[in-house]
């Protein structure tokens, strides 16, 4: 085997494991500045004749003579290894060299300077002394990028449309953490932006102004459980491209943590912008060549901490919401006495008399001298709700379906850890080469698409980890199971009852209203809807005389 001939085939596949577009291009060289110390870059990108050109250059500390020799090499790094923020596998430069026809490289210490020029990899000179324009700095200029790669190259100008974008959020990305960086961006000559992390909530929301042109208010985020921090923003739905997890200041992408904050931010899933601090682990920064964090090591401790949070900011804008909701009212008539000290039950509603049905949706009922409005729809809500609960409770009806879930090693040991509560639930699965295969699934919701029972399953597993839900129990009482029910069927059984609940605007007659009342008096919760709401208002007190 000629290892000559392979060496620069092997290099090649290499630098395409680390560096995949022009975007990690810049990214890697703007991590390379940072790490030397540099308050100020700027990045230069041009795209001209089909070639790409990038060139960064920083005030950071610059490289001296004895490692300006060995520039270039896999595996050799400058940087100090106590300080870099960003690793130090010496494969960055080695790599994008790879890749492109030509790279020269100036930097610049104590008012000295040296040049280097590179075909590819191999160097066509040694050090020179030359002019720099600073005291210190490093100036990399990639001509060509993909050049060496042609099938690779033809995919540029496409890219191209899209780069400020991707360099918005790589520079974002990289800053956020930083502050008193400041970064400027030339597309082909033209000045596209200039932004400072001024340190803090307020250079965070800064570089969203900056980078994406938001101005929505956000609220400033801190929390903490043993050794997990976490400080940052939280605002309103902006899309989710201003959605963004960092670890120790690299940029964290777990699916499952991601999802955990949407599932409690729910319809109002927002901007959020976690700088997420806890102790280093050397696992965490050797994960991806794109100094990416994929499996924390902290995992179950950052995912409590990120549930609180999001909770706690529902919680508030919930609030804040209805403080701001006006709510008119006509006061109590001088005729009547108020009704509000009334305690209502199942056994009170049963002892009711039914008095008239007013204009299709209330059913007016007397009350030991209470006069009581009856919702028709919340009533029958209620009643037809507790009957599907007692039905799918006790149910092991279940249908064959074929749902495939993609997990993570953290899934499927949940999948493992909870065999017996999703079996419970009719909940059946096999698993098959790094995906969770669900075969059969109970009934009731065998007709939903693949999206919901997938997210529905997945929810169900964090609820049963977060001890949200109760894990299997020997209770027969169906009041009980519903504890332990995963949501999506809740969610299923309280869509069914309220589609087929009496509806306003259906005229009933005594004996239907009647029933009603009687039946409403059976439940175990006879003062809620399926959703919460009242299904009964006391208004005034019947005063005979």
């Amino acid at each position: 085997m000629d290892h000559g001939k392979i060496r620069p085939v092997s290099d090649a596949i290499r630098s395409g494991i680390v560096v995949v577009d022009g975007t990690d291009v810049v990214r890697e060289l703007l991590e390379n500045s940072i790490d030397s110390g540099a308050s100020y870059v700027t990045i230069s990108v041009a795209f001209e004749h089909g070639c790409l050109d990038i060139e960064v250059v920083d005030n950071g500390s610059g490289i001296g003579p004895p490692d300006f020799a060995a520039m270039g090499r896999r595996h050799w790094t400058s940087k100090n290894l106590e300080e870099s923020k960003f690793g130090f596998r010496g494969e960055s430069l080695h790599a994008i060299m790879g890749l492109c026809t030509r790279t020269e490289i100036v930097s610049g210490r104590e008012g000295c300077a040296w040049k280097m020029h590179y075909i590819g990899t191999t160097a066509r000179e040694n050090p020179r002394q030359c002019a720099f324009d600073g005291a210190s700095g490093t100036l990399v200029h990639v001509f060509d990028v993909f050049g060496r790669l042609p099938v690779r190259k033809r995919q540029l100008a496409a890219e191209w449309r899209e780069m400020t974008a991707k360099l918005s959020r790589t520079v974002f990305s990289v800053l956020v953490a930083r502050p008193g960086v400041t970064v400027t961006l030339e597309r082909n000559g033209v000045r596209v932006f200039s932004v400072t992390n001024q340190g803090g909530v307020a250079g965070i929301v800064g570089l969203l102004e900056e980078l994406y042109g938001l101005r929505d208010a956000v609220e400033p985020i801190k929390a903490s459980f043993e050794d997990v921090c976490v400080t940052g923003v939280l605002g309103p739905d902006v899309g989710k491209k201003c959605q963004f997890l960092f670890l120790n200041g690299r940029l964290l992408e777990n699916r499952s943590l991601q999802r955990t904050i949407s599932l409690q931010l729910g319809a109002r899933s927002g901007l959020y912008v976690f700088d997420i601090r806890t102790p280093l682990e050397e696992s965490d920064l050797l994960q991806s060549p794109s100094k990416k964090v994929f499996s924390p090591v902290l995992f179950d401790k950052i995912k409590a901490v990120l549930e609180e949070v999001a909770r706690r900011w529902i919680d508030r804008d919930r609030a804040v919401r209805l403080q701001k909701k006006a709510r008119p009212s006509l006061g109590l008539s001088r005729f009547f006495s108020p009704a509000s000290d009334v305690v209502l039950d199942g056994p009170t509603i049963g002892r009711s008399h039914v008095v008239a049905q007013v204009e299709s949706k209330f059913v007016l009922v007397r009350i030991d001298g209470v006069l009581v409005a009856l919702d028709q729809h919340a009533c029958d809500e209620r009643v037809r709700v507790e009957a599907l609960y007692r039905q799918w409770t006790a149910s092991t009806h279940t249908v064959a379906v074929c749902i495939e879930i993609t997990v993570d090693a953290g899934e499927i040991e949940r999948f493992a850890r909870f065999a017996a509560e999703l079996s419970r639930w009719g909940i059946k699965y096999r698993q098959e080469n790094g995906v969770v295969v669900v075969h059969e699934i109970l009934a009731l919701v065998a007709d939903k698409d693949a999206v919901f029972l997938q997210t529905g399953v997945l929810q169900f597993l964090d609820d049963l980890a977060s001890k949200r839900k109760r894990t299997c129990a020997s209770s027969v009482d169906w009041w009980v199971a519903t504890t332990q029910m995963p949501e999506m069927y809740h969610e299923t059984i309280r869509s069914q009852a309220c589609r087929e609940a009496i509806r306003f605007g259906k005229t009933l007659d005594k004996d239907s209203q009647r029933r009603l009342v009687a039946d409403l008096a059976l439940c175990r919760d006879p003062l809620h809807c399926a959703h919460g709401r009242p299904t009964c208002v006391p208004l005034i007190r019947w005063l005979d005389k």
